[in-house]
């Protein structure tokens, strides 16, 4: 069971447990292969299950394989398992990100 932070878009619970998040239009379109299906126990004990697919990606440069889970709204979120061993800079006052591999 994995737990995750709660997020709501168009009245519809996603779940973020930090991987990559895609809308499943996005998946079909792009013809990716669902590999599973996992539960997801939120913060109010609701479970709620949803399919993992396996997408193709470039990320900083290097093309890398990448467990997705298929979201039933139009939102994609990049997940905080993509952050591992990345600089984040966010500066404010310039109101921009930057991502980098160090």
């Amino acid at each position: 069971m994995k737990y995750y932070c709660r997020c709501r878009f168009a009245h519809k619970v996603i779940p973020f447990t930090g991987a990559l998040v895609l809308p499943r239009d996005f998946i079909t379109h792009n013809a990716l292969a669902i590999v599973g299906r996992e539960t997801f126990k939120a913060e109010d004990n609701q479970e709620i299950d949803a399919d993992i697919a396996l997408a193709e990606i470039e990320w900083l440069g290097e093309r890398q394989t990448q467990r997705t889970i298929v979201s039933e709204t139009d939102e994609a979120m990049s997940g905080t398992e993509m952050l591992i061993g990345i600089v984040l800079t966010i500066d404010y006052i310039a109101a921009s990100v930057t991502i980098t591999k160090p």
